[in-house]
């Protein structure tokens, strides 16, 4: 399993999505040395990964997770004739039907396992939302700062623009007075 998905994985980074590993794994928000450790066969995905990809490449996943030869699966293409991409929730009764299966297990290593996981993804979606929440406050703050700056520079240009009119400044007044003050 981990060979076919390692395999999927090189094909949907190199020629799918055509991006380097280093901003596939920014994407994903993982490792740059973790996702060669995959790739290369060394360890299997994480929760993290696998949350990255449901957040940033869903169409892909069911393919990456499943046993199918990766040259017997036609990938999505990003730019294919097909204007409507899957549902995300396309096959989601059968996935919750297989979890029901599992939790009703009789083998408590493969329920707790399970859970174990589920907690794990969960975890993994919230940081990437707090994440995207963090990033979206520092842009407001960042926008803020832009329109601060901007009132500033055109405070600026009035005082250049008064000073090259040649109206009188606090300085230019404080200078005509004491050359007023030593003809005296």
């Amino acid at each position: 399993m981990l060979n076919i998905f390692s395999s999927k994985l090189k094909l949907l980074i190199k020629y799918h999505l055509k991006i380097s590993q280093k901003a596939f794994a920014k994407q994903i928000n993982v490792e740059e040395s973790y996702l060669s450790m995959v790739l290369n066969e060394k360890s299997g995905p994480s929760a993290d990964m696998i949350a990255g990809l449901y957040f940033h490449y869903a169409e892909y996943l069911d393919w990456l997770l499943s046993d199918e030869n990766p040259t017997t699966v036609k990938i999505k293409v990003n730019n294919s004739t097909d204007p409507s991409p899957p549902h995300p929730c396309a096959g989601l009764e059968e996935y919750c039907s297989q979890f029901k299966n599992v939790l009703l297990s009789d083998n408590k290593v493969i329920r707790d396992a399970f859970l174990s996981n589920l907690k794990a993804f969960n975890y993994s979606i919230n940081k990437e939302k707090e994440q995207d929440e963090k990033i979206k406050r520092q842009d407001e703050n960042i926008d803020d700062l832009r329109a601060e700056l901007n009132g500033a520079l055109t405070e600026m240009r009035q005082l250049r623009a008064a000073l090259s009119v040649g109206q009188p400044t606090g300085t230019d007044v404080a200078a005509s007075s004491n050359t007023g003050k030593r003809e005296t």
